[in-house]
Protein backbone atom coordinates (compact mmCIF):
# COMPACT_ATOMS: atom_id res chain seq x y z
CA UNK A 1 0.00 0.00 0.00
CA UNK A 2 0.94 3.24 -1.17
CA UNK A 3 2.50 5.25 1.68
CA UNK A 4 -0.63 8.31 2.15
CA UNK A 5 0.10 11.87 0.91
CA UNK A 6 -0.90 15.68 1.93
CA UNK A 7 -0.68 18.44 0.32
CA UNK A 8 0.15 22.19 1.32
CA UNK A 9 -0.61 24.35 -1.14
CA UNK A 10 1.33 28.02 -0.81
CA UNK A 11 0.59 30.89 -2.80
CA UNK A 12 2.40 34.13 -3.14
CA UNK A 13 1.44 37.74 -4.21
CA UNK A 14 2.72 39.19 -7.52
CA UNK A 15 4.80 40.98 -5.02
CA UNK A 16 8.38 39.75 -5.59
CA UNK A 17 8.71 40.47 -1.64
CA UNK A 18 6.22 37.63 -1.00
CA UNK A 19 8.09 35.16 -2.62
CA UNK A 20 10.74 33.73 0.21
CA UNK A 21 7.96 33.12 2.87
CA UNK A 22 7.02 30.09 0.55
CA UNK A 23 10.64 28.43 0.74
CA UNK A 24 10.14 29.51 5.10
CA UNK A 25 7.07 27.60 5.60
CA UNK A 26 7.82 24.77 3.62
CA UNK A 27 10.99 24.45 5.65
CA UNK A 28 8.85 25.36 8.86
CA UNK A 29 6.51 22.33 8.27
CA UNK A 30 9.09 19.70 7.25
CA UNK A 31 10.24 20.02 10.70
CA UNK A 32 7.29 20.06 12.55
CA UNK A 33 5.75 17.25 10.89
CA UNK A 34 9.10 15.34 11.19
CA UNK A 35 9.39 15.85 14.75
CA UNK A 36 6.00 14.48 15.37
CA UNK A 37 6.15 11.68 12.79
CA UNK A 38 6.54 8.68 15.33
CA UNK A 39 2.97 9.99 17.00
CA UNK A 40 0.61 7.36 15.66
CA UNK A 41 -2.39 9.65 17.27
CA UNK A 42 -0.81 12.66 15.21
CA UNK A 43 -1.94 14.56 12.12
CA UNK A 44 0.38 12.96 9.95
CA UNK A 45 2.09 9.61 11.19
CA UNK A 46 4.98 8.31 9.26
CA UNK A 47 5.12 6.63 6.54
CA UNK A 48 3.74 9.60 4.48
CA UNK A 49 4.53 12.24 1.94
CA UNK A 50 3.90 15.80 2.71
CA UNK A 51 3.89 17.32 -1.24
CA UNK A 52 3.98 20.71 -1.61
CA UNK A 53 2.97 22.99 -4.44
CA UNK A 54 3.73 27.05 -4.72
CA UNK A 55 1.79 29.14 -6.60
CA UNK A 56 4.22 31.75 -7.58
CA UNK A 57 2.47 34.55 -8.92
CA UNK A 58 5.36 37.12 -9.29
CA UNK A 59 6.67 34.35 -12.09
CA UNK A 60 3.22 32.90 -13.41
CA UNK A 61 4.42 29.97 -12.41
CA UNK A 62 4.13 26.81 -10.30
CA UNK A 63 6.16 24.51 -8.55
CA UNK A 64 6.74 21.46 -6.11
CA UNK A 65 8.24 19.65 -3.51
CA UNK A 66 7.62 16.40 -1.57
CA UNK A 67 9.11 15.52 1.32
CA UNK A 68 8.85 11.98 2.81
CA UNK A 69 8.22 10.95 6.73
CA UNK A 70 9.26 7.78 7.29
CA UNK A 71 9.98 6.11 10.75
CA UNK A 72 13.36 6.03 11.02
CA UNK A 73 15.89 9.35 11.22
CA UNK A 74 16.17 9.86 7.97
CA UNK A 75 15.74 11.63 5.92
CA UNK A 76 15.65 14.74 7.91
CA UNK A 77 13.97 17.97 7.09
CA UNK A 78 16.04 20.13 4.15
CA UNK A 79 18.05 23.12 4.71
CA UNK A 80 16.39 24.23 1.47
CA UNK A 81 13.59 23.53 -0.25
CA UNK A 82 14.52 21.75 -3.55
CA UNK A 83 11.26 23.14 -5.64
CA UNK A 84 10.87 21.34 -8.94
CA UNK A 85 8.66 23.23 -11.90
CA UNK A 86 5.09 21.35 -12.55
CA UNK A 87 6.54 20.44 -15.88
CA UNK A 88 9.67 18.41 -14.20
CA UNK A 89 8.55 17.12 -10.85
CA UNK A 90 8.18 13.50 -11.04
CA UNK A 91 5.10 12.80 -8.88
CA UNK A 92 5.56 9.05 -6.77
CA UNK A 93 2.76 7.30 -5.44
CA UNK A 94 -0.89 7.56 -6.33
CA UNK A 95 -1.56 8.85 -10.19
CA UNK A 96 -4.97 10.63 -8.53
CA UNK A 97 -2.24 12.70 -6.62
CA UNK A 98 0.07 13.81 -9.40
CA UNK A 99 -0.58 17.95 -9.46
CA UNK A 100 -0.26 17.82 -12.87
CA UNK A 101 -3.44 15.75 -13.25
CA UNK A 102 -6.00 18.43 -11.46
CA UNK A 103 -3.80 21.83 -11.15
CA UNK A 104 -5.39 24.97 -13.05
CA UNK A 105 -2.29 26.35 -14.46
CA UNK A 106 -3.89 29.08 -16.69
CA UNK A 107 -1.80 31.90 -16.60
CA UNK A 108 -1.78 34.87 -15.13
CA UNK A 109 -2.33 32.72 -12.09
CA UNK A 110 -4.47 34.20 -9.88
CA UNK A 111 -7.06 33.06 -6.63
CA UNK A 112 -9.41 30.88 -9.48
CA UNK A 113 -6.22 28.94 -9.99
CA UNK A 114 -5.87 27.96 -6.40
CA UNK A 115 -9.87 27.43 -6.01
CA UNK A 116 -9.70 25.33 -8.92
CA UNK A 117 -6.72 23.39 -8.33
CA UNK A 118 -7.89 22.53 -4.50
CA UNK A 119 -11.02 21.51 -5.37
CA UNK A 120 -9.78 18.75 -7.73
CA UNK A 121 -7.64 17.59 -5.30
CA UNK A 122 -8.44 14.11 -3.86
CA UNK A 123 -11.03 14.30 -1.12
CA UNK A 124 -9.85 15.55 2.28
CA UNK A 125 -6.25 15.49 1.22
CA UNK A 126 -5.42 19.16 1.65
CA UNK A 127 -3.71 19.95 5.18
CA UNK A 128 -2.96 23.05 4.47
CA UNK A 129 -3.87 26.41 2.38
CA UNK A 130 -1.14 29.27 3.13
CA UNK A 131 -1.73 32.55 1.27
CA UNK A 132 1.25 35.58 1.81
CA UNK A 133 -0.20 38.72 0.08
CA UNK A 134 -1.38 42.41 0.57
CA UNK A 135 -5.22 42.68 2.17
CA UNK A 136 -7.44 44.42 3.43
CA UNK A 137 -10.93 43.30 4.92
CA UNK A 138 -12.43 42.08 1.40
CA UNK A 139 -9.49 39.68 0.92
CA UNK A 140 -5.74 38.31 -0.40
CA UNK A 141 -4.29 40.97 -2.97
CA UNK A 142 -2.77 38.56 -5.35
CA UNK A 143 -2.76 40.72 -8.33
CA UNK A 144 -1.52 43.72 -7.04
CA UNK A 145 0.21 45.12 -10.87
CA UNK A 146 -1.51 45.03 -13.87
CA UNK A 147 -3.64 44.37 -14.77
CA UNK A 148 -5.10 45.54 -12.01
CA UNK A 149 -7.88 43.05 -10.33
CA UNK A 150 -11.20 45.05 -9.15
CA UNK A 151 -15.01 43.59 -8.06
CA UNK A 152 -16.49 46.52 -9.55
CA UNK A 153 -20.01 46.32 -11.62
CA UNK A 154 -20.25 42.87 -11.27
CA UNK A 155 -22.28 40.77 -13.18
CA UNK A 156 -26.01 40.13 -11.87
CA UNK A 157 -26.34 37.55 -9.96
CA UNK A 158 -27.44 34.22 -10.62
CA UNK A 159 -30.27 32.05 -8.55
CA UNK A 160 -29.49 34.70 -5.99
CA UNK A 161 -26.39 33.83 -5.76
CA UNK A 162 -23.05 36.43 -6.11
CA UNK A 163 -20.83 36.39 -9.40
CA UNK A 164 -17.29 37.22 -9.26
CA UNK A 165 -16.05 40.36 -11.96
CA UNK A 166 -13.73 39.10 -14.69
CA UNK A 167 -11.55 41.01 -13.77
CA UNK A 168 -11.12 40.15 -10.22
CA UNK A 169 -8.05 37.87 -9.51
CA UNK A 170 -8.19 38.27 -5.96
CA UNK A 171 -9.18 36.70 -3.14
CA UNK A 172 -12.80 38.41 -2.44
CA UNK A 173 -15.37 38.06 1.25
CA UNK A 174 -18.40 39.31 -1.55
CA UNK A 175 -18.40 35.99 -3.61
CA UNK A 176 -15.81 33.55 -2.51
CA UNK A 177 -17.69 31.88 0.33
CA UNK A 178 -21.04 31.68 -1.32
CA UNK A 179 -22.10 28.04 -2.76
CA UNK A 180 -21.16 28.82 -6.18
CA UNK A 181 -17.57 30.55 -5.10
CA UNK A 182 -18.61 33.50 -7.19
CA UNK A 183 -19.38 31.26 -10.46
CA UNK A 184 -22.04 30.36 -12.56
CA UNK A 185 -23.66 27.72 -10.32
CA UNK A 186 -25.01 25.81 -13.60
CA UNK A 187 -21.73 25.40 -15.15
CA UNK A 188 -19.79 22.42 -13.77
CA UNK A 189 -17.45 20.27 -14.97
CA UNK A 190 -18.33 16.44 -15.26
CA UNK A 191 -17.04 13.96 -12.89
CA UNK A 192 -12.88 13.24 -13.15
CA UNK A 193 -12.51 16.56 -15.59
CA UNK A 194 -9.90 18.89 -14.28
CA UNK A 195 -9.39 21.36 -13.79
CA UNK A 196 -12.75 22.28 -12.14
CA UNK A 197 -14.14 25.22 -12.90
CA UNK A 198 -17.63 26.39 -12.85
CA UNK A 199 -19.75 27.36 -9.59
CA UNK A 200 -21.94 24.23 -9.51
CA UNK A 201 -21.14 22.47 -6.27
CA UNK A 202 -18.15 24.45 -5.81
CA UNK A 203 -17.86 24.96 -2.01
CA UNK A 204 -19.07 21.21 -1.55
CA UNK A 205 -15.73 20.33 -3.91
CA UNK A 206 -13.62 22.87 -2.10
CA UNK A 207 -14.54 22.17 1.69
CA UNK A 208 -14.04 18.03 0.58
CA UNK A 209 -10.34 18.31 -0.35
CA UNK A 210 -9.73 19.36 3.21
CA UNK A 211 -8.42 16.92 5.63
CA UNK A 212 -9.98 17.51 9.14
CA UNK A 213 -7.16 18.82 10.69
CA UNK A 214 -6.22 21.71 7.77
CA UNK A 215 -5.16 24.85 8.53
CA UNK A 216 -6.33 28.30 6.15
CA UNK A 217 -3.57 30.63 6.95
CA UNK A 218 -4.51 34.27 5.36
CA UNK A 219 -1.79 36.57 5.56
CA UNK A 220 -1.72 40.26 5.26
CA UNK A 221 -3.07 43.06 6.88
CA UNK A 222 -6.70 44.17 7.44
CA UNK A 223 -6.68 47.82 8.05
CA UNK A 224 -8.79 49.32 5.46
CA UNK A 225 -12.58 49.77 4.69
CA UNK A 226 -14.20 50.00 1.35
CA UNK A 227 -16.74 52.36 0.41
CA UNK A 228 -18.61 50.95 -2.70
CA UNK A 229 -21.09 52.40 -4.80
CA UNK A 230 -24.70 50.51 -4.00
CA UNK A 231 -25.92 49.89 -7.13
CA UNK A 232 -23.12 49.11 -9.24
CA UNK A 233 -20.40 47.86 -6.34
CA UNK A 234 -18.30 50.36 -7.77
CA UNK A 235 -15.08 51.42 -5.42
CA UNK A 236 -15.52 54.81 -3.96
CA UNK A 237 -12.50 54.70 -1.43
CA UNK A 238 -10.39 53.64 1.02
CA UNK A 239 -11.15 54.14 4.45
CA UNK A 240 -8.80 53.41 7.89
CA UNK A 241 -10.36 50.72 9.29
CA UNK A 242 -13.27 51.97 11.37
CA UNK A 243 -12.01 49.22 14.12
CA UNK A 244 -9.21 50.49 14.26
CA UNK A 245 -10.59 54.08 15.33
CA UNK A 246 -13.09 52.52 17.63
CA UNK A 247 -10.37 50.23 19.03
CA UNK A 248 -8.22 53.14 19.82
CA UNK A 249 -10.65 55.35 21.24
CA UNK A 250 -12.71 53.03 23.48
CA UNK A 251 -9.40 50.70 24.56
CA UNK A 252 -6.03 52.27 23.43
CA UNK A 253 -6.55 55.66 24.96
CA UNK A 254 -7.68 54.51 27.89
CA UNK A 255 -4.93 51.84 28.83
CA UNK A 256 -2.10 53.70 27.44
CA UNK A 257 -3.71 56.90 30.35
CA UNK A 258 -3.79 54.06 33.24
CA UNK A 259 -0.33 53.13 32.70
CA UNK A 260 1.15 57.01 32.50
CA UNK A 261 -1.21 57.84 35.59
CA UNK A 262 -0.36 54.99 37.69
CA UNK A 263 2.02 56.39 40.41
CA UNK A 264 -0.77 59.58 40.54
CA UNK A 265 -2.80 59.88 43.62
CA UNK A 266 -5.89 61.35 41.98
CA UNK A 267 -6.57 60.06 38.32
CA UNK A 268 -8.30 60.80 35.12
CA UNK A 269 -12.02 59.38 34.22
CA UNK A 270 -9.98 58.07 31.30
CA UNK A 271 -6.74 56.23 33.17
CA UNK A 272 -9.90 55.02 35.68
CA UNK A 273 -11.51 52.97 32.77
CA UNK A 274 -8.42 52.36 31.59
CA UNK A 275 -7.68 50.42 34.85
CA UNK A 276 -10.40 48.53 34.85
CA UNK A 277 -9.73 47.53 31.29
CA UNK A 278 -6.23 46.58 32.27
CA UNK A 279 -7.85 44.31 34.68
CA UNK A 280 -9.76 42.03 31.85
CA UNK A 281 -13.01 43.65 33.22
CA UNK A 282 -15.64 45.08 31.62
CA UNK A 283 -16.46 49.05 32.66
CA UNK A 284 -20.08 49.89 33.75
CA UNK A 285 -19.84 53.52 32.71
CA UNK A 286 -19.87 54.79 28.86
CA UNK A 287 -16.80 55.98 27.15
CA UNK A 288 -16.16 59.25 24.97
CA UNK A 289 -16.22 58.47 21.76
CA UNK A 290 -14.29 61.12 19.69
CA UNK A 291 -14.24 60.16 15.70
CA UNK A 292 -13.49 63.51 14.94
CA UNK A 293 -9.63 63.63 16.24
CA UNK A 294 -10.16 59.88 14.39
CA UNK A 295 -10.61 61.64 11.46
CA UNK A 296 -8.08 64.00 11.51
CA UNK A 297 -5.70 61.11 12.52
CA UNK A 298 -7.01 59.78 9.47
CA UNK A 299 -5.80 62.52 7.02
CA UNK A 300 -2.28 62.68 8.79
CA UNK A 301 -2.04 59.00 7.54
CA UNK A 302 -3.12 60.66 4.22
CA UNK A 303 -0.79 63.47 4.08
CA UNK A 304 2.29 61.10 5.02
CA UNK A 305 1.49 58.73 1.77
CA UNK A 306 -1.12 56.39 3.85
CA UNK A 307 -3.28 53.90 1.86
CA UNK A 308 -6.52 55.76 2.32
CA UNK A 309 -8.65 58.04 0.29
CA UNK A 310 -9.39 61.56 -0.77
CA UNK A 311 -13.40 61.95 -0.98
CA UNK A 312 -12.73 65.70 -2.28
CA UNK A 313 -9.55 67.12 -2.68
CA UNK A 314 -11.05 70.68 -3.83
CA UNK A 315 -12.90 71.06 -0.92
CA UNK A 316 -11.66 70.46 2.38
CA UNK A 317 -15.09 70.66 4.73
CA UNK A 318 -17.02 68.34 2.07
CA UNK A 319 -13.85 66.06 2.38
CA UNK A 320 -14.62 65.88 5.93
CA UNK A 321 -18.13 65.39 5.38
CA UNK A 322 -17.77 62.19 3.09
CA UNK A 323 -15.37 60.69 5.13
CA UNK A 324 -17.83 60.83 8.61
CA UNK A 325 -20.51 59.57 6.62
CA UNK A 326 -18.86 56.68 5.13
CA UNK A 327 -17.38 55.79 8.62
CA UNK A 328 -20.71 56.19 10.12
CA UNK A 329 -23.15 54.36 7.46
CA UNK A 330 -20.73 51.38 7.99
CA UNK A 331 -22.67 50.70 11.38
CA UNK A 332 -25.68 52.66 11.92
CA UNK A 333 -26.51 50.65 15.01
CA UNK A 334 -23.15 52.39 16.71
CA UNK A 335 -22.84 55.79 14.99
CA UNK A 336 -24.88 58.52 15.17
CA UNK A 337 -27.32 59.29 12.39
CA UNK A 338 -25.85 61.22 9.23
CA UNK A 339 -28.00 64.58 8.91
CA UNK A 340 -28.19 65.25 5.07
CA UNK A 341 -30.25 68.03 3.52
CA UNK A 342 -31.09 67.23 -0.11
CA UNK A 343 -29.19 64.31 -0.25
CA UNK A 344 -25.97 66.35 0.84
CA UNK A 345 -24.39 65.43 4.02
CA UNK A 346 -24.42 68.67 6.55
CA UNK A 347 -21.49 70.14 7.57
CA UNK A 348 -22.33 70.14 11.44
CA UNK A 349 -22.51 66.24 12.45
CA UNK A 350 -21.90 64.65 16.05
CA UNK A 351 -18.49 63.40 16.35
CA UNK A 352 -18.33 62.88 19.98
CA UNK A 353 -20.67 60.71 22.10
CA UNK A 354 -20.86 57.89 24.52
CA UNK A 355 -21.14 53.93 24.22
CA UNK A 356 -21.41 51.35 26.45
CA UNK A 357 -18.17 49.21 26.26
CA UNK A 358 -20.24 46.03 25.12
CA UNK A 359 -21.35 48.68 22.48
CA UNK A 360 -17.56 48.52 21.59
CA UNK A 361 -17.55 45.08 21.29
CA UNK A 362 -20.68 45.12 19.79
CA UNK A 363 -19.36 46.83 16.33
CA UNK A 364 -15.95 45.17 16.13
CA UNK A 365 -18.07 41.92 15.95
CA UNK A 366 -20.10 43.14 13.33
CA UNK A 367 -16.94 45.02 11.73
CA UNK A 368 -15.13 40.78 12.15
CA UNK A 369 -18.48 39.23 10.13
CA UNK A 370 -17.45 41.02 6.75
CA UNK A 371 -13.80 39.28 7.11
CA UNK A 372 -12.40 37.59 4.19
CA UNK A 373 -11.00 34.94 7.29
CA UNK A 374 -14.09 34.93 8.83
CA UNK A 375 -16.40 33.84 6.50
CA UNK A 376 -13.62 31.60 5.23
CA UNK A 377 -13.59 29.91 8.67
CA UNK A 378 -17.49 30.32 9.00
CA UNK A 379 -18.16 28.38 5.56
CA UNK A 380 -15.45 25.77 5.29
CA UNK A 381 -15.75 24.09 8.89
CA UNK A 382 -11.60 24.34 9.24
CA UNK A 383 -9.09 26.25 11.57
CA UNK A 384 -8.74 29.56 9.70
CA UNK A 385 -5.59 31.42 11.01
CA UNK A 386 -6.02 35.65 9.96
CA UNK A 387 -5.18 38.67 11.43
CA UNK A 388 -8.23 40.10 13.68
CA UNK A 389 -10.04 43.15 12.03
CA UNK A 390 -8.77 46.57 12.20
CA UNK A 391 -4.91 45.90 12.19
CA UNK A 392 -1.60 45.17 9.93
CA UNK A 393 0.72 42.81 8.97
CA UNK A 394 4.49 42.58 7.66
CA UNK A 395 7.30 40.49 6.77
CA UNK A 396 9.86 39.94 9.63
CA UNK A 397 13.57 38.51 9.89
CA UNK A 398 12.37 34.84 9.06
CA UNK A 399 10.50 35.82 6.17
CA UNK A 400 7.32 34.85 6.77
CA UNK A 401 4.77 37.27 7.79
CA UNK A 402 3.54 38.40 11.62
CA UNK A 403 0.77 40.92 13.07
CA UNK A 404 2.03 43.93 14.00
CA UNK A 405 5.79 43.00 12.72
CA UNK A 406 8.50 43.25 15.27
CA UNK A 407 7.30 46.60 16.64
CA UNK A 408 6.97 47.04 20.83
CA UNK A 409 3.89 48.29 22.51
CA UNK A 410 1.85 50.54 19.55
CA UNK A 411 -1.62 50.98 18.54
CA UNK A 412 -1.63 47.83 16.10
CA UNK A 413 -0.37 45.86 19.54
CA UNK A 414 -2.88 47.08 21.64
CA UNK A 415 -5.75 46.79 19.59
CA UNK A 416 -3.99 42.78 19.81
CA UNK A 417 -5.05 43.00 23.36
CA UNK A 418 -8.25 43.86 23.03
CA UNK A 419 -9.40 41.06 20.26
CA UNK A 420 -7.64 38.45 22.92
CA UNK A 421 -9.02 39.83 26.11
CA UNK A 422 -12.37 41.29 25.08
CA UNK A 423 -13.46 39.54 21.57
CA UNK A 424 -12.53 35.85 23.04
CA UNK A 425 -9.85 35.10 20.25
CA UNK A 426 -7.24 32.83 20.85
CA UNK A 427 -4.14 34.24 19.65
CA UNK A 428 -1.65 31.91 17.38
CA UNK A 429 1.22 31.69 15.82
CA UNK A 430 3.37 35.62 14.81
CA UNK A 431 0.02 36.92 16.20
CA UNK A 432 -2.50 35.70 13.86
CA UNK A 433 -5.82 34.95 15.25
CA UNK A 434 -7.15 31.05 15.50
CA UNK A 435 -10.85 31.46 14.07
CA UNK A 436 -12.55 27.65 14.78
CA UNK A 437 -16.47 27.21 14.75
CA UNK A 438 -15.89 28.30 18.62
CA UNK A 439 -15.05 31.61 18.03
CA UNK A 440 -17.17 32.26 14.76
CA UNK A 441 -19.95 31.31 17.24
CA UNK A 442 -18.69 33.72 19.83
CA UNK A 443 -18.06 36.57 17.51
CA UNK A 444 -21.79 35.77 16.09
CA UNK A 445 -22.95 36.10 19.67
CA UNK A 446 -21.00 39.31 20.16
CA UNK A 447 -22.11 41.04 16.85
CA UNK A 448 -25.87 41.18 18.47
CA UNK A 449 -24.78 43.25 21.44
Amino acid sequence: MADPIKFIFIATADDGAFESAASARALELCKQFYRARLDATGILPAPAVLRFIHFRNNKNDIRCFDFSLATTARPKPPGKIAWKSLATFVAAGDASFAPATFLDTATPLDVLNLYHSIRGAPAGSVLELSIYAHGWTEGPILRSHAPLSNDNNPPADINGLPIRNPNDADGRVRTDFASNMGEDPNVGEAPGVFPRKGGKNALAEFKAAFDPNALFLICGCNGQDAVREPGTNNLIGLLKATATQVIHQAFTLPTRANEKEKKKRIKSDLAKFGAILARGEIPADTIEIDMGAEFQDELRDIRGGGHYSVFDPSDEQRDKNLRLAFHYEIDTKFFPVVRRTGGVVDDVQVTKFHRLFTEVQGVIARRMQQMYGFKAASALGIKVLAGPVGVKSSLIPDKQMQVCGVTKVSECTRALSFHETFMGIEMGKRKYFIFDQDAVDHINALALL
